[in-house]
């Protein structure tokens, strides 16, 4: 819960969020998925994974 509503605190305040599903946890899978649908349905593309989120730290690294 305490990810959840910073991420809606962040969402309010006008920032683009994102949380890496697979990097998170609920009290059980069911509250879990629901927080994680929650904050996707506040911003389509708030989730993803740390695969994903590596990779692009990753392309935006300077040389």
């Amino acid at each position: 819960m305490c990810v959840h509503y910073t991420f809606v605190d962040g969402h309010q305040s006008g920032y683009s969020c994102r949380v890496v599903e697979d990097c998170v946890a609920g009290p059980n899978l069911e509250a879990h998925e629901a927080s994680l649908k929650a904050m996707e349905y506040l911003q389509t593309g708030a989730r993803c994974s740390l695969q994903a989120t590596l990779f692009a730290m990753q392309a935006t690294k300077p040389s």
